[in-house]
């Protein structure tokens, strides 16, 4: 944490801790506000095209991902869809439900007045 907000840029990915669903899963999210100018970059896709992804990646058997069911993967999914971004610093929104167009991302990120 200490290292992100001393650092003149980064790019900070995780599972951000929602306190609305949980108090324990993923990584909190109190101390975001604190960095300065940041911006939030928002990847949304249907909740069934997450479900999907969800089902056929691999992740350790520590996850207990194989216990999971599809029908509780895309309530959890809806939730977090419906909860939004959240809400630190400039919102990027990006579709993710397809190929990622990185060169237009980064064009957004680094040049918000073009759009």
């Amino acid at each position: 944490i200490e290292s992100a907000k001393q650092a003149e840029g980064a790019v900070l990915v995780s599972f951000w801790r929602r306190p609305e669903l949980s108090t324990t899963s993923g990584t909190p999210t109190e101390w975001l506000a604190e960095l300065s100018d940041p911006i939030e970059l928002w990847c949304q896709c249907p909740p069934e095209t997450a479900v999907r992804r969800f089902l056929t990646r691999r992740r350790h058997p520590g996850h207990g991902d194989e216990a999971r069911r599809s029908d509780q993967l895309l309530e959890q999914f809806e939730s977090l869809d419906r909860l939004g971004p959240l809400g630190v610093g400039r919102l990027i929104r990006n579709d993710s439900s397809g190929p990622m167009d990185i060169d237009g991302l980064a064009e957004r990120i680094l040049h918000p007045e073009a759009g």
